[in-house]
């Protein structure tokens, strides 16, 4: 009974993440993780190191050493975040900083958690600017409460949004110029998918490589817009080609490809592929406006999945971020092979660290943290 409470308890988090359609596509992601040994699984460490939420007391120092820092994508917001820094003049005061930009307080807004706060958090532009801010709010509490938790963070990145996030802190951009840049790139991206409906699926199960050759094959319009993990990958399309790949993998193709999972992900449209090459138009004229430094934290990048230090090619890459798939496990190798062992996801719902923890196998052992924003 306690490792089905484990298990049914780590797959409605993922639900409530990603957006499962319906009741029954969960139950059949849990049916399908679930094997014939269950009795000899429940004292197996990937399911007993799941990654938790963690105060900010729970954090040794001594144990972070060459730590990376994880800020997340559209798709981690949830009604209530931001709540944990109702207490800390540090994080309201850089809410108030975006306001006086955005013109409206995204901590107010969160902490009314109704009707309409709910709405707003399906809306891309609303939503990129809460999380880059209510991140950066949260890293503004870490060092007013407890600096040591920072204190060894030796490389950062994000995904998507989230890689804004991690420029902010690797002190490359301002924290003005990030929100202003967000709040451009979320309206374009809006803009641009209610004038031509796109989305995104998200397939787990499948290599790399077996997943390419069916959609040469079968949807040859249709790309890899991220690669998160081994066998876990979003798709970019059109609206109809994204319901027709979804109802593909679940059926027809399920058992032949290996499909664990596929869905269509809750964010509005094909992100990271060509589909945004006009609201990349818009926004890479602001980028290229404002001023890039050299990183005082080792910035790990989207579009290449790799180090980069000189400000020039990091707004290059930064550019071509919105129209180019995000190379995540890439980023994640990276920083293991540069001698990482401890990740940590500042996020308002467990994503990344997950992905690290159970959907990467290089790293399936290292250490990985939430904390909630």
């Amino acid at each position: 009974m306690t490792l089905v409470r484990k298990r049914i308890g780590y797959q409605l988090e993922i639900a409530d993440t990603f957006g499962y359609p319906t009741l029954e596509a969960l139950a059949n992601y849990i049916a399908d993780q679930l094997d014939e040994n269950d009795e000899t699984v429940e004292s197996n460490e990937q399911w007993v190191n799941i990654p938790t939420p963690t105060s900010l007391s729970d954090i040794d120092e001594s144990e972070c050493a060459r730590t990376l820092l994880m800020f997340p994508g559209q798709g981690a917001q949830k009604p209530g975040m931001c709540e944990s820094m109702k207490y800390s003049s540090s994080a309201k005061a850089l809410f108030a900083r975006a306001e006086k930009i955005i013109g409206y307080n995204i901590f107010e807004i969160c902490m009314n958690n109704n009707d309409e706060t709910a709405a707003k958090l399906k809306s891309t532009e609303f939503v990129q600017v809460v999380l880059l801010v209510g991140c950066l709010a949260k890293i503004e509490q870490l060092k007013e409460e407890n600096p040591n938790v920072l204190h060894n963070v030796t490389h950062v990145s994000g995904l998507s949004v989230g890689e804004f996030a991690a420029l902010v802190y690797a002190e490359v951009i301002s924290f003005e110029n990030a929100v202003r840049v967000i709040q451009i790139r979320g309206r374009a991206m809006e803009n641009e998918v209610k004038q031509s409906a796109t989305g995104m699926v998200s397939v787990f199960g499948p290599s790399c490589e077996t997943l390419c050759q069916f959609l040469a094959k079968h949807y040859p319009n249709m790309k890899i817009s991220t690669y998160l993990a081994d066998n876990q990958h979003t798709i970019a399309g059109t609206a109809d080609e994204v319901e027709s790949l979804v109802n593909d993998l679940s059926t027809v193709h399920k058992e032949e490809l290996g499909v664990i999972d596929a869905r269509r992900l809750r964010v509005a449209g094909g992100f990271h592929s060509s589909y945004m090459e006009n609201a990349s138009k818009i926004v890479d004229p602001v980028i290229k406006s404002i001023k890039f430094s050299e990183p005082t934290t080792t910035l790990i990048m989207n579009v290449t999945g790799g180090i980069e230090q000189d400000p020039r090619v990091i707004k290059e890459l930064l550019c071509e971020q919105l129209v180019a798939p995000v190379q995540w496990k890439q980023s994640v190798l990276t920083a293991y092979e540069a001698g990482v062992t401890n990740f940590i996801e500042v996020a308002p719902a467990r994503v990344l660290s997950s992905i690290v923890k159970n959907r990467i196998s290089t790293v399936k052992k290292c250490n990985c943290e939430l904390i909630v924003v």
